[in-house]
């Protein structure tokens, strides 16, 4: 799997799917919880053209490949698990939950990762099925996205002396990054940033009882992954304050991008407001890719016969993939890739059902056992997914599964 690319749907919408396919094979396709509601409000949205509304959440569906794609964990668990004292890797891969710790009976210990209600979902909406909940969902979101008024909070809000006479985005980083700095060992910091994501009482009692044990104070150390997200809250808020950010009320709805960023090397969309923001909380590691910019690179990869064969894109310095993986992997050069084994039906079969037996297996639940598991030293992953036969093959040789690795006797979901 290439480097880690989070796309909103404005950069999603643009690309056709011989494009996904190349997205797919070159890098690991985050979903993020936004994009998956995004999608989903479009039931409710006006129709366009000879297309309905399910028409349309039934082709952004079909874009989001089962196997070369993960969905990330919600942005609001993750700041609780930062908060309480569960460490969130912001290490630009994604953040997968549903895991559960299984042991062999030769004392080998793995992860099994069952399917998602948000990958399940998915599934559904990719044969035009939507039950009641999620129509209501739908509504629901269309209705809370025009009840935004970001007119109304700039006029009552006045930023305060420190946040005064700001010219640029860039300027207001760099002094909200001064602000939290000089207020890291500050309960005050803790106190806003708990207010800030709306937690209740019990649960703030945890975190500050958790704060008051330490013996050095700092909210960088203590809760790295919600410090984050609480800057991309003052920074946005301060920028809609100082006229540096407009009001359009789907910029909310959008910030929320900027949460997943933590868990990728390259973001892409369209939007303006993206492209304005993004670049301020990227890394030197990560890459900013316009979505047309983007949308030209994979066309040119999809196009180009010897980059067919590579594993990895083609050596090409103006080339966001390929800076993209260099950003991730700086030592990484192309290499031609490797022939795809194609297994036997003996073969085959014998993988799944080892994968079976594997995912089968008793669950660890001895608390004192798994206090000391560490899930980078793992000795097998399962992670279950449905394939069907029209899909791509996982092996990512560029046929469909039931023209490669699919087997007679595998369950699968014919379309």
């Amino acid at each position: 799997m290439g480097p880690s690319i989070v796309l909103d749907k404005s950069s999603l919408q643009t690309l056709s799917a011989s494009e996904i396919s190349v997205l797919n094979r070159l890098y690991t396709f985050n979903i993020v919880p936004v994009l998956v509601t995004e999608i989903l409000a479009d039931l409710k949205k006006d129709k366009k053209d000879d297309r309905t509304p399910e028409q349309e959440v039934v082709q952004l569906a079909n874009k989001l490949s089962q196997m070369d794609s993960a969905i990330n964990e919600n942005y609001m668990e993750l700041i609780r698990a930062s908060l309480i004292g569960n460490a969130v890797l912001m290490d630009r891969r994604p953040v997968v939950g549903g895991g559960r710790f299984v042991k062999s009976p030769e004392g080998k210990i793995g992860i099994v990762y069952e399917e998602t209600q948000e990958e399940l979902a998915i599934l559904r909406w990719q044969d035009s099925l939507f039950n009641d909940a999620e129509h209501a969902v739908a509504e629901r979101w269309r209705q809370s996205t025009r009840r935004i008024d970001l007119e109304g909070f700039k006029r009552g809000y006045r930023a305060s002396e420190d946040f005064q006479n700001i010219a640029s985005l860039e300027q207001l980083v760099s002094k909200v990054n001064l602000y939290l700095k000089r207020n890291d060992s500050n309960t005050e910091l803790l106190k806003m940033i708990v207010t800030e994501f709306g937690f209740d009482q019990p649960f703030a009692n945890r975190v500050f009882l958790r704060w008051e044990g330490l013996s050095m104070k700092s909210v960088k150390l203590f809760a790295p992954y919600a410090l984050y997200c609480f800057k991309a809250n003052l920074t946005f808020y301060l920028g809609l304050i100082g006229n540096l950010l407009g009001t359009r009320p789907t910029n909310r709805v959008d910030l929320e991008y900027v949460y997943y960023l933590p868990f990728c090397t390259a973001f892409s969309s369209k939007d303006n407001f993206h492209k304005v923001l993004v670049p301020l909380f990227l890394e030197p590691n990560q890459r900013f890719i316009s979505g047309e910019v983007l949308k030209a690179d994979l066309s040119k990869l999809r196009d180009d016969e010897f980059a067919k064969n590579l594993d990895g894109p083609l050596q090409d310095k103006n080339s966001p993939t390929y800076e993209a993986w260099k950003a991730a992997i700086p030592n990484w050069e192309p290499t031609e890739s490797k022939q795809s084994k194609k297994y036997s039906l003996e073969e085959s079969r014998k993988i799944a059902q080892d994968n079976e037996f594997l995912s089968e297996l008793p669950e660890v639940t001895d608390p004192e056992v798994l206090k000391n598991l560490d899930e980078t030293k793992i000795d097998f992953m399962i992670r279950k997914r449905s394939v069907r036969l029209s899909d791509p093959c996982p092996c990512k040789s560029g046929k469909k599964f039931r023209d490669c690795h699919w087997t007679p006797d595998m369950k699968t979901i014919s379309r």
